[in-house]
Formats: C-alpha cells, sequence, structure tokens
C-alpha cells in the first residue's frame, strides 16, 4: 500500500464533524441555562395536563414510608405497606413534603419541571460530544437527541409521579456527564484535579444507589467503561478507585443509617431481600427478587429489543408499551462490530497501520456504559422502568453509531431522521391502568376515615396485596397495623415476622379490624381463620376518592376453640 493510499485510509477512518477532544466554553453556559428552563417549564406543565398521580406504589408505599419514618413507627406498624415498608424511607420525604405542603396542581407542576432537568442534562452531554459541529446546528442535534431522549415510555408515563426512576435519572446522567469532561481534558492523567470529576461521578452513582436499589446496574456500567476507555492500567486502577470510593461515600451518607436500622431491628441490612444470604429469621432464606419478567431463554432475551417496538407485556408497569430505540440500537451496535471486523482484518492483511477504531473515547464510553448496564438489568429485573437512564441516552447513542458507520453528511441525516421519526411514532407510554391518573382536586387525597372509640388500643388488620398504605396517617396515630397476609408474607409462613403477628394478636386486649372491600371479606376470612379470627358484617365505611369501589373497616372477633 502506498503512502499516498495509506495516508487516504486514515482520513477516511475519522468520523464527520467529531473532534477527538470536544470542549465547553463559558459562552455556553446561557444556551444551558435556557435548555434547563425550557425542560422544567414544558414538563411541568405537560405533567399537570396529565392530572394527578394515583399509581399503584404511590398508595402502597411512596406516601406511607415517609410517613412511618418521621413517626418512628418501624416496629409499631408490621409489614403495612408489605416488602415495599422497608425500602429506604428517604427517596420519598421530597414528594411527601410537596403533598403535605403544596397545592396538588403545584406538586404535579413541581415534581414535573424536577424530571424535566433531564433534557437539560441530556443536552450538555450531547452538545459536549458534538463540538465539531457549528454552533447552531451543534445546539439543534444536541436539543433533538435531548428530546428524543424523553420521549420515551418511562419519562412520559411517569412524569411528574412519585416512581423515583426518573428522578435517578438525574445522578445517573450528571455522572455520564462529568466522566465524559474528565476523559477529553487534555490533561486528565496528570495531578489531583484530575480525581475530583470520578470522584463527583461515583458520589452521583452511589447517592443513586443509595436512594433507589435498582440504580446499582449503573454503577457496574459505569465501571466496567472505564476499565476500557482509561489509556493505561495504572490509571485505570486509579480512576476506579477514586470513582468507587465516592460512589462507597455517597451510599452510606444516604443510605448507612437505613442498613443499620434494619440490620439492627431483623439481622439484615437489606431487609427482606438478599435473605439467602443474610439469613434473618424474619421471612423466608430466599432472595426476595422479583423474578417474573425475566426472559424465558437465551433466545427470548437476544429478541426483547425487537419485541419492545410491537405492544408487549414482557415487563412490569409496561403493559402495552412500545418503544423502537433498543431495536435500532441493537441493528446499529451489530453493524459497528461487523465494521470494526472487517476494518481490523483489512488492515492486518495490508499491514495498514490505520487505527481499527470507529469511535472516538467518549461514544466507546457510552456504548460500553451503555451495553453493560442493560446486560446487568436483563439479568437481573428485566423490568423496563429501571432503563428510565438508558431510555434518555438512546437516541445520543444512535447518532454517535451513526456518525461511526457512515460518512457521508447527507447519508447521515436521513438515517438520523428516519431512526428517530420510527421512534417517536412507534413510542406509547407506560400503561394508565397501572400508573394512574386523577383530576386536580381541592385535596391530594380526599380521605374520610370512621370514628374509632379507643384508638390507642386499636389494631386494623389488613389482608391480601391491595396498597392501602397511604390511608394510614389518616388514621389517629395511636392505631396499629398488621399485615396479616402480603407479598411477602402469609400465616403459612414459619418466620419470625408471622410469630411476631401472632403473639401481637394474641396479646390484644383492644378492639381489632379489617380494612377491606366487601367484594373481599370472604377470601380475607379464610386468611384471619389461620389466627383463629372472623371479621363480621356491621362495617363502617371508609371514603377515599382513589378507591372508587369503596372500603370499609369490619369489627374482628376471636373465634372460639
Amino acid at each position: 500500500m502506498s503512502s499516498k493510499s495509506r495516508s487516504r485510509a486514515k482520513q477516511h477512518a475519522k468520523p464527520a464533524a467529531r473532534p477527538a477532544a470536544p470542549t465547553l466554553h463559558v459562552k455556553d453556559a446561557l444556551l444551558f441555562a435556557i435548555v434547563f428552563g425550557l425542560g422544567v417549564v414544558l414538563f411541568g406543565i405537560i405533567s399537570v395536563s396529565l392530572g394527578q398521580d394515583n399509581n399503584w406504589d404511590l398508595r402502597n408505599y411512596h406516601y406511607y414510608n415517609p410517613y412511618a419514618f418521621l413517626n418512628n413507627r418501624l416496629g409499631f406498624d408490621i409489614a403495612p405497606a408489605q416488602m415495599q415498608t422497608y425500602f429506604n424511607p428517604v427517596t420519598d420525604l421530597l414528594f411527601y413534603f410537596l403533598v403535605n405542603h403544596v397545592r396538588p396542581s403545584w406538586v404535579g407542576f413541581i415534581m414535573g419541571g424536577l424530571h424535566g432537568l433531564s433534557l437539560g442534562l441530556v443536552f450538555m452531554i450531547a452538545y459536549l460530544i458534538f463540538s465539531g459541529f457549528k454552533q447552531w446546528p451543534r445546539a439543534g442535534l444536541s436539543l433533538l437527541c435531548a428530546l428524543i431522549g424523553l420521549y420515551g415510555p418511562i419519562f412520559i408515563g411517569e412524569l411528574g409521579a412519585s416512581q423515583n426512576d426518573t428522578i435517578m435519572s438525574l445522578f445517573i446522567l450528571g455522572a455520564v456527564l462529568l466522566l465524559l469532561r474528565h476523559i477529553n481534558r487534555p490533561n486528565t492523567t496528570e495531578g489531583w484535579k484530575a480525581l475530583i470529576a470520578p470522584a463527583a461521578a461515583g458520589a452521583l452513582i452511589g447517592f443513586a444507589a443509595g436512594l433507589k436499589d435498582t440504580s446499582a446496574i449503573y454503577a457496574v456500567g459505569m465501571a466496567v467503561a472505564i476499565l476500557f476507555i482509561e489509556p493505561t492500567w495504572k490509571i485505570r486502577i486509579r480512576t476506579l478507585v477514586v470513582w468507587g470510593g465516592g460512589a462507597l461515600v455517597a451510599f452510606l451518607i444516604i443510605r448507612g443509617h437505613w442498613l443499620l436500622t434494619l440490620n439492627g431491628h431483623f439481622g439484615n441490612p437489606m431487609f427482606p431481600y438478599f435473605n439467602n444470604i443474610f439469613h434473618s429469621p424474619w421471612t423466608e432464606q430466599v432472595s426476595n427478587a422479583d423474578m417474573r419478567y425475566m426472559p424465558a431463554n437465551f433466545v427470548e432475551a437476544l429478541f426483547r429489543p425487537f419485541m419492545y417496538v410491537v405492544k408487549n407485556q414482557f415487563t412490569l408497569f409496561s403493559n402495552d408499551f412500545r418503544d423502537a430505540r433498543y431495536a435500532v440500537l441493537y441493528v446499529l451496535l451489530l453493524a459497528l462490530i461487523v465494521a470494526w471486523y472487517i476494518r481490523r482484518r483489512k488492515n492486518r492483511a495490508d499491514k495498514s497501520h490505520a487505527s481499527d477504531t470507529l469511535l472516538d473515547r467518549s461514544g466507546f464510553f457510552l456504548v460500553i456504559f451503555f451495553a453493560v448496564t442493560y446486560i446487568v438489568w436483563q439479568i437481573q429485573f428485566s423490568i423496563i422502568r429501571y432503563t428510565s437512564g438508558l431510555e434518555a441516552l438512546g437516541p445520543l447513542l444512535i447518532v454517535i453509531l451513526i456518525f461511526a458507520l457512515v460518512r457521508i453528511r447527507w447519508l447521515q441525516g436521513v438515517l438520523i431522521a428516519a431512526a428517530f421519526l420510527f421512534i417517536a411514532v412507534d413510542m406509547q407510554a407506560l400503561n394508565h391502568n397501572r400508573l394512574e391518573r386523577l383530576p386536580w382536586t381541592g385535596k391530594f387525597w380526599d380521605v374520610q376515615t370512621p370514628r374509632l372509640e379507643d384508638p390507642d388500643h386499636t389494631i386494623i388488620l389488613i389482608a391480601g396485596s391491595r396498597p392501602w398504605g397511604y390511608l394510614m396517617p389518616f388514621f389517629p396515630k395511636g392505631v396499629r397495623f398488621v399485615r396479616v397476609e402480603s407479598n411477602f408474607t402469609n400465616p403459612r409462613s414459619a418466620t419470625r415476622m408471622q410469630e411476631e403477628i401472632r403473639n401481637v394478636l394474641g396479646a390484644h386486649q383492644g378492639p381489632m379490624f379489617l380494612l377491606t372491600r366487601p367484594q373481599y371479606l370472604q377470601a380475607n376470612n379464610e386468611v384471619l381463620n389461620a389466627y383463629r379470627l372472623a371479621a363480621g358484617q356491621n362495617a363502617m365505611p371508609v371514603y377515599s376518592k382513589h378507591e372508587p369501589n369503596g372500603l370499609v373497616l369490619c369489627p374482628v372477633s376471636r373465634k372460639s376453640s
């Protein structure tokens, strides 16, 4: 191969309009502020237009848990919000505060605006990567990537609601932005300043994992990506240790108190999860992980991204959702692997010294981070709403891969437009049969409970898996709630929790009631029979606009032997 041909090969190996070291300037600060402001206002308004949040998790534990935490009810109530009773309550303190102190529609606007901060973060990440463009095309493409990133079933389905997946995305996207800035600085391997960005990125991931366990999948993806993008093993290990240290410190700050609390009370800091490892006597010796939505086999796992293009019921909170971004990415990643292999073989055949790399460090980092996180997610959960961070970054990664694979400018534009149009037309948000919305009214919660004669000596029982934790703050604080059957315990369980339930009910001398619906009474009595109890028919109504089928309190009496 002639030197002239080799030079031409090297020239063609560089992606169009994407230099290797993207930079940001102070003059861009105003543009960033505008985009962040746009995200807050736009998605705040859209959130209000969608209606008041009334999703299953909110009614089950998002409101009860911070109430219980602030009123020291751990150990007083027994699993009233089922296994979710024991999730980190700090995660829901902000939403709890807003519901109690702000008008309902403003709760929706503030939460929607907070979720809308993702627009600015994805925009900044894209703007950093597309530094080879002139300012306005660069800003336009970055904004387009951010808008399509947020136009997804998770973000739209949960917008302004109490699920914390999109809140966790803020930490994850912030960590990605910091690491991209780190790997593209000229002297990133020199001095103590090189440690600031990895430590801060680790802290953001640590906060996310501490607030919500499922965010730990992003920590795995980021750790692997760090090992691939640093130039030497010495720098890789140093960066990983600093990043991991920041993550651990942040995790302990946000979660340490709750780990100690659960360990002290149950002997398992992750209670009720991973009990196959910690062996707490309070629950079964199993992991308690939700495995219902895992792929049936390897072939199904391999083709899940294409199944997401059509209506499906493959993952929790996602009946009938549709999202084409993963299928598009799948095809592009396969094409990238094939292109890399062909280039590598060609370079070896003609003994060329041209680079085999089709991606710069930023693109390579995002590909590794995205792919590893997705694989870990599918192995661990396969619950689609836990991929909120990947959903936001997906369209940006699509553009990066198209730039890597195609050198003709007009064809790049056509392929990007086609991919984004396909995603936008195909998208269907998470099914609102699970993520319910209500019209905005004068109160966020409209609950009326009956008058109890002796609340300080009253126990209210719950059987079954209905999400009624939100009702408990509206009863007098002296009322004790005991769930005798739930999504992780029942009378047949030979656990310390069942022993505690039996001891509490056996020793109780005051009034007892069953919280139920009339149509559930027969099934609930079958459960109560295991405790030698029975609920009567002389019920008192419990009003809640969130329960269209009606609720009642039925008096409970002991059965004679």
